[in-house]
Parts: structure tokens; C-alpha cells; sequence
């Protein structure tokens, strides 16, 4: 196998991997359309960018692998990052309004970095917003989280120390709406999430939503 120290391109080293599942106009196929989508140059390619492009290039490769294999390649994938690391958890105060963009911003990134779908990297956008939103609105103050998980999956977490929130099950359930919109974003947030989790009372409240990247 060709090591992440070869001489060779890293783009011709990701070739190889893809000619070991696909014939040389498949792979070449997979490739420029996991590139296009990850919005990265094929002459450009960082062993870190690999991170993020192994899963668009298994996403591309459905049409062609039986699903066994998706993994193998995969990991074949990542081989080529060498040591290079994914991105890592980062934390965001939310304060004043531009830390509303900045959070949205970030988690964009980072979502696109480890390879998110399109889908997926807009309803993190807007899960990231809705609860920042919520966090300046109604605590005043907090923090948002960006987890990457296991499984291709990002983790948001959103902390305050406000008030808490009445009418929970009502918001939740969408019966209860406020006049600045504080029943939208978390029901919302719920309905983008594969994983949803919320903890609120006197002390402050702890959203948790998980994506499918």
C-alpha cells in the first residue's frame, strides 16, 4: 500500500485506494465529484483534507460498491491522512450578536471539513444559530460546543446560565410559540437532530443535538 511519505501526489495516492474497488473511469468519476463537493483543489490536497473527503468519496462510491465494502474503503481512505488530525471540539461564548455568525460560521466549516453532506451542514448551520439565538435572547449569555463523534456524526452543545424555560413540553411538541420565536428554534432544532437532549431549570439550561454528518 502506498504510504502518506510517498513521492507521488496525494490525489494519485487517493486514485490507487479508489482503482482497488472501481474501475480507473469510475474512481476517477468518484474522485472529481467528492472533490467538487468537498470544495477542494485536486492539486491542493492536504493530508488533513483527507478527513473530510473519505466520507463524500464513499458517499459517491454507493453507486458502485456493494455495502460491505464502503467501510474498507473508507479506512483506506483515512490511511492517507497519515498523522495528520481531524478537526477538533471547539468551544464559542455567545455574548453579543456577531457571536451568533461566528458560531454559524464555524460549525459550517467544521461540518464541511469532516465531510458533510450538503444537508448536513446546513442543518447544523441552523441548529448552531437557532440555539446561540436562543442563548443571547433569552440567558443573556452561554457557550455553544462542536463535538466531532463517532459514526460521522457532530455534536452541538449549548450551555446558559438563564432562567430556564417554562412551557417545555408545549415548545417541544410545537403547540407553544413566543413572540420572538423561542418555540420555532428548539422544536426545530429537535426535528433537525437525530439525537435531541435537553435539561433546563432554575440554574440554566443544556441543549444537546446530534447530526448525521
Amino acid at each position: 500500500m502506498p504510504s502518506p511519505t510517498s513521492t507521488k501526489p496525494l490525489q494519485a495516492l487517493v486514485l490507487e485506494v479508489l482503482q482497488r474497488y472501481l474501475s480507473n473511469v469510475n474512481a476517477q468519476l468518484v474522485l472529481r465529484r467528492a472533490l467538487r463537493e468537498g470544495g477542494l483543489s485536486a492539486d491542493r490536497l492536504t493530508a488533513r483534507d483527507v478527513h473530510g473527503l473519505a466520507p463524500r468519496l464513499e458517499n459517491a462510491a454507493r453507486l458502485f460498491i456493494e455495502e460491505g465494502k464502503l467501510a474498507r474503503l473508507r479506512a483506506d481512505t483515512l490511511s492517507l491522512a497519515g498523522g495528520a488530525e481531524p478537526p477538533s471540539a471547539q468551544t464559542f461564548e455567545v455574548r453579543i450578536e456577531v457571536d451568533i455568525s461566528r458560531a454559524r460560521s464555524a460549525a459550517r466549516r467544521m461540518a464541511e471539513a469532516l465531510g458533510g453532506t450538503a444537508l448536513a451542514v446546513q442543518k447544523i448551520a441552523t441548529i448552531v444559530s437557532e440555539l446561540a439565538r436562543n442563548i443571547l435572547d433569552y440567558a443573556g449569555a452561554g457557550r455553544v460546543e462542536l463535538h466531532p463523534r463517532p459514526q460521522h456524526r457532530l455534536l452541538i452543545r449549548a450551555v446558559d446560565s438563564g432562567p430556564g424555560i417554562a412551557n417545555l413540553e408545549d415548545i417541544l411538541a410545537g403547540r407553544y410559540h413566543s413572540r420572538t420565536g423561542l418555540g420555532v428554534g428548539l422544536a426545530g432544532t429537535k426535528r433537525l437532530s437525530e439525537r435531541f437532549e435537553i435539561q433546563t431549570g432554575k440554574d440554566g439550561t443544556r441543549v444537546e443535538a446530534e447530526v448525521r454528518l
